[in-house]
């Protein structure tokens, strides 16, 4: 029976390790910030606190799927001149109490890169993704994990 619960044991841990690894690391979110490439960028960082922190969060941008996300990690991906529409979904258990979050932005410019949180709003038995656009810097500050603010 020991060797049993040792072995739920570790396979939970690993598998645990796994659903919270993934994402742009900080040097990567730090060059694409500082890159000088043609075409705005829309960046995403996840501040969701800890409610379905194990669970990844799925972005999309114009219906492409720029990546899944953990708790403090960032996607990275192209926006288009015109409307741009921005939506993210919580995968897993958590994905099925969770609404999804949606926001829509026009780029006028074909440069210009735009910045989001990621956050929840949770009510008595659900929630609800909520995205939030942020100047660059507060982007910087959440992202690259220096001082931060609440503003949300």
């Amino acid at each position: 029976m020991n060797h049993f619960l040792k072995t739920w044991v570790s396979l939970f841990g690993i598998l645990f390790l796994i659903s919270c690894s993934g994402g742009s690391s900080t040097s990567l979110v730090s060059n694409a910030l500082d890159s000088k490439s043609n075409g705005g960028k829309v960046f995403v960082v996840r501040d969701t606190g800890s409610v379905g922190m194990i669970y990844s969060i799925s972005v999309l941008v114009n219906g492409q799927n720029i990546g899944k996300i953990g708790m403090k990690e960032t996607a990275v991906g192209n926006t288009k001149i015109g409307v741009n529409k921005l939506s993210v979904s919580m995968g897993g258990l958590a994905g099925l109490s969770t609404s999804d979050g949606t926001a829509t932005f026009n780029n006028l410019e074909e440069n210009k890169n735009r910045f989001f949180v990621i956050g929840i709003r949770l009510s008595t038995l659900t929630g609800d993704l909520t995205i939030k656009e942020v100047s660059e810097k507060q982007f910087r500050s959440k992202a690259l994990n220096t001082s931060w603010k609440d503003y949300l």
